[in-house]
């Protein structure tokens, strides 16, 4: 990351204007915001790693996950060549890992099956950091044109079908085939509901104000028809309804440096293939949503200076045991819009999330399991509509067909 003390005097100078008193209100308001809804995001990309038999680890993982997104938000938004620049952890990413996890329950007995989970992400986002580095200090920020278009579309909208199979895993969905005849399906209809109107918001652009009141709507929706038929919160919990059972207390996660030690690595090395494919993926990607953050607000943005900060975020998030992130374009650029670029507000935002895990899993107890499945149909179907219908304009036929042949693989036989 550039020492140049003009650009750290330009960082501290942007910053601190966000925070004078004509700015202050919306800075605040606009990063608590983004927290909160990326917060919830983050429960729910963390949900597709963590379920099935790794549920029970499920809020090891949510500390895991909101104190490492917090981190590669905080590092982002004070190394960033562009003011309000705002990052977590990846959808793509996190589907990856997620059948990678499930592959290695299968092989792994006993206790060390979740030490190798934890390690193999740990270890994911590492290498995605330093991958991130070395681009960024070669000076490979171009590099994203030599990729051709299909491979990258077929791999980001695959990665939206696996995200669409993951969300009906968690609202106990086993296949799109059983969508009508399971007993679990009452949760699909919301959860449909959920992710039409996010789609709908993403279209129309309404901003992550929006995305909070829907949120707080089916929240609050949900315990009121709960209350209205008399059912007590423990039975809302036993039936799967809610997301949980939390312990009490925080949900700061600890050290992940006992399961480095007690993992299996050859079950890691057993699932290269999809870990490469994260570090293929995400370094282009940032690339390309960089390209389009330049189109959308009109401002230069540094692509090697990009690469150096979110490869040092990374690192820290490898470090406390995180997936591996970066940019959210949608809010970045929603934000830019509704405020301008808000260095504070990007700043803002991990310190809410912190704020989540300090309050603890009584909260998220709350939150309806349809609500954190309809997320993740949302973002998965934003994939698949952004790379399999949209991006049909910019290719030849060929072409187009090689991304569906893409997909059509990562759907049949996997990364």
């Amino acid at each position: 990351m550039s020492h140049d003390p003009r650009e750290v005097g330009g960082r501290w100078q942007s910053l601190k204007a966000d925070f004078e008193p004509g700015a202050i209100a919306s800075t605040l308001t606009t990063g608590i915001v983004l927290g909160l809804v990326n917060a919830l995001l983050t429960i729910a990309l963390i949900s597709l790693i963590f379920r099935g038999d790794l549920r029970d680890a499920l809020p090891m993982g949510v500390g895991l996950g909101l104190v490492s997104s917090a981190a590669l938000a905080f590092v982002v938004a004070l190394g960033s060549s562009f003011p309000g620049l705002y990052a977590g952890i990846q959808d793509a990413s996190s589907a990856i890992i997620g059948i990678s996890a499930a592959s290695v329950i299968g092989v792994v007995i006993g206790s060390r099956s979740l030490d190798t989970v934890l390690a193999m992400i740990a270890v994911t986002s590492l290498a995605t950091g330093l991958v991130f580095l070395a681009m960024g200090y070669l000076g490979w920020g171009e590099i994203a044109k030599f990729v051709p278009f299909p491979v990258i579309g077929g791999l980001l909208a695959g990665t939206g079908y696996l995200i669409l199979i993951g969300s009906l895993g968690i609202l106990g969905v086993g296949s799109p085939a059983d969508a009508a005849a399971s007993e679990s399906a009452g949760l699909l209809w919301p959860a449909l509901v959920v992710a039409v109107l996010f789609f709908l918001s993403t279209r129309r652009g309404w901003g992550s104000r929006a995305y909070l009141l829907l949120l707080v709507a089916a929240i609050v929706g949900f315990h009121i028809v709960v209350g209205v038929l008399g059912l007590p919160r423990s039975e809302t919990l036993d039936k799967g309804w809610l997301l949980g059972p939390f312990p009490e207390g925080g949900l700061w996660p600890g050290s992940v440096v006992g399961a480095l030690a007690d993992a299996d690595w050859a079950a890691i090395a057993g699932e290269m293939t999809g870990l490469v494919t994260i570090l293929l993926i995400l370094p282009i990607t940032l690339l390309l949503y960089i390209s389009a953050l330049e189109v959308e607000t009109k401002a230069d943005v540094d692509m090697n200076r990009e690469l150096r900060a979110t490869g040092w975020a990374n690192l820290v998030a490898g470090t406390i045991g995180g997936p591996p992130g970066y940019m959210y374009l949608a809010d970045t650029v929603i934000t830019a819009r509704l405020v301008g670029p808000r260095r504070g507000a990007a700043v803002v935002a991990p310190l809410a999330i912190i704020g989540v895990v300090a309050v603890g899993g009584a909260a998220l107890e709350l939150l309806p399991q349809f609500v954190i499945g309809g997320m993740l149909l949302f973002v998965g179907a934003e994939f698949i509509y952004e790379w399999l219908w949209v991006s049909r304009r910019r290719m030849a036929v060929p072409d187009y067909v090689l991304l569906w042949a893409i997909v059509l693989i990562i759907a049949t036989v996997g990364f």
